[in-house]
């Protein structure tokens, strides 16, 4: 119930130190009784072999004195661990989780540990270079007006409460919702939004990350920060913070909870009635007690699902207006993703059908087949024609090749080379050859796992150059897969730059932003393809070209039609941000 980021029960280094601690007091609390009874046994063998009857009884006497201190020695770390586990089933912690950490010190698996702290690390490296805002700014708040709403609102956070309903009396024992053996309460709200998911928009990726990672997923004063500073979320105090607490924010005392939001406690009660003191413009604030989901409001009275509700997924409901133990007085804010009402997200302008149709034209004009797929990969919103479509995949196949090498250990049986010259130059030999390393079958199951349908799976090979099939679905998933790869790599750019070439890029045009690209051409030329991903500022997006039956591939010339569609795409996109 505790998310301080790093703090003794996570920090490795802590956790390190409490390790060699724990040894030493085994190795004392090992030792001194040995040595007692080493001593207990050298006053026996004085009283036996006393000439004096004095002497005897002196050494006779010392005996269960002995004793008792090696058993009161001995006995002291259990005496303490029993003491902490009854504290800590009345749930009071004594200043700290004891219990927790000392699993965690016990159990000596400190490179989770040292992960989170590396991602901790970075974490504060993107703030300092600006990816996050920093917390010495005003925060950029958002109004309710730029929140998603309207249908696909509606249908996430019915979607959301429906998996978090079906999680009801469940643990986390076995690691289900986050690391086991750590209060999970976080995580489990964390793994609701990842698992929340409707016509491709995931709740956690594609709306609590739009625009700021939450660096860890168990930390809820960092998921309360992110909907402080991301514009595209929205931070309110309770009704009590707001009248009580905060002069600056005292309209949020207006605010009445929905279902779907995110709710935040600080127990009151832990910290001798002190409310909570922190500032919401700080990077993963301490002191926030715990977190939930906020299941519906009727009166007065919100209703919760929350993780780590006496170690199982539970019921809660809280007096908004109270401020007894476990009421209004507790809670300090909800994270809103959403707005009620309004228009839906993704009503069209007159502007934007005319785009699509001029779009749904051209191709109709062409006279052979063409499918093309839009995905914002900030707000999910996919447009998409002549879906139902399989092609020859051709090259389009070897964007599988980075995400294998990369998402399964980087095979050393790979070289750099070969893997550049796959992507950057379609070079097919190269790519033969990174499959023959992969193994193809561990190919074939990688994509797979990925979500490609089997019938587009079983055609994958690479003899022969007949690289197998492919259509819009199999494209999206690889791209943002591609995507979410590139997004997160540090220190490593090469896949970037190898998806950033000049050749056969047909998805470019004068003007036009920075564009990752892959083309397939084959099958006598009768195939051409380009999809890829434009970055385009802030406003990302995927574009899919799939065409068989034209003659496409030369685009060198500014007139091709993938050319023409690119720049269609791009106006579309405009109109929809």
């Amino acid at each position: 119930m505790y998310f301080l980021i790093l703090d003794a029960c996570v920090n490795p280094t802590v956790l390190r130190v409490l390790y060699f601690a724990i040894i030493i007091r085994d190795i004392v609390f090992t030792i001194i009784p040995i040595a007692m009874i080493s001593i207990m046994m050298l006053n026996f063998s004085k009283a036996v072999i006393a000439s004096k009857e004095e002497e005897q009884i002196k050494s006779i006497t010392l005996i269960p004195k002995r004793i008792t201190y090696a058993i009161i020695v001995f006995s002291i770390p259990w005496v303490v661990h029993i003491v902490m586990k009854i504290a800590d089933a009345f749930d009071f912690k004594l200043g700290g989780d004891y219990l927790l950490c000392m699993h965690n010190a016990e159990k000596g698996d400190f490179e989770m540990y040292d992960e989170i702290e590396e991602e901790e690390d970075r974490r504060i490296q993107e703030e300092q270079y600006g990816s996050v805002i920093d917390s010495a700014e005003s925060p950029s708040r958002s109004d309710d007006s730029s929140l998603i709403s309207g249908n696909k609102a509606d249908n996430l956070v019915d979607e959301m409460i429906r998996i978090a309903r079906a999680k009801i009396g469940t643990n986390n024992d076995d690691g289900t919702y986050g690391t086991a053996g750590l209060a999970w309460c976080a995580m489990f709200t964390t793994w609701v939004m990842n698992h929340t998911e409707v016509d491709g928009v995931n709740l956690y990726k594609d709306i609590i990350q739009r625009e700021h990672m939450v660096t860890n997923s168990a930390g809820a004063g960092c998921t309360m920060y992110s909907f402080e500073n991301s514009s595209n979320l929205r931070f309110y105090y309770s009704k009590y913070y707001a009248e009580n607490v905060s002069n600056a924010r005292k309209s949020d005392a207006n605010y009445i909870p929905k279902k779907g939001d995110i709710i935040y406690f600080h127990w009151r009660h832990k910290y001798d009635g002190k409310l909570w003191d922190g500032e919401i413009t700080s990077t993963c604030p301490s002191g926030i007690s715990h977190v939930g989901i906020v299941e519906y409001v009727e009166g007065n009275v919100v209703h919760t699902i929350e993780g780590n509700n006496s170690n199982k997924v539970g019921r809660m409901q809280y007096n908004i207006n109270g401020t007894s133990k476990w009421s209004g007085a507790d809670i300090v804010g909800y994270g809103s993703w959403y707005s009620e009402g309004g228009e839906d997200a993704s009503t069209e302008s007159d502007e934007i059908d005319n785009v699509k149709n001029e779009i749904e034209n051209f191709i109709d004009s062409k006279g052979y087949n063409i499918s093309l797929l839009y995905y914002n990969l900030n707000t999910g919103y996919t447009y998409k024609y002549n879906e139902d479509i399989d092609y020859y995949g051709a090259s389009t196949i070897k964007t599988l090749d980075i995400l294998y090498y990369y998402f399964n250990g980087k095979p050393d049986t790979v070289p750099a080379s070969d893997l550049k010259d796959a992507i950057y130059s379609s070079n097919n030999e190269a790519h033969k050859r990174n499959v023959k390393a992969f193994g193809l079958e561990n190919y074939r199951k990688y994509a797979s796992s990925l979500g490609v349908d089997k019938k587009i799976v079983d055609t994958i090979t690479a003899e022969d150059n007949n690289f197998g099939e492919t259509n819009l679905k199999t494209q999206l998933i690889y791209l943002k897969k591609l995507y979410g790869l590139i997004e997160n790599m540090d220190d490593d750019t090469a896949p970037k730059s190898y998806f950033i070439n000049p050749n056969t890029n047909c998805l470019k045009y004068s003007g036009s932003p920075t564009t990752m690209h892959k083309y397939g051409w084959g099958r006598d030329g009768k195939s051409f393809h380009d999809v890829g991903i434009v970055l385009d500022g802030k406003n990302p997006y995927i574009v899919i070209i799939l065409t068989e039956g034209g003659n496409d591939a030369n685009c060198g010339m500014g007139g091709s039609t993938v050319t023409n569609l690119s720049k269609l795409v791009y106006q579309l996109h405009k109109k929809l941000i």
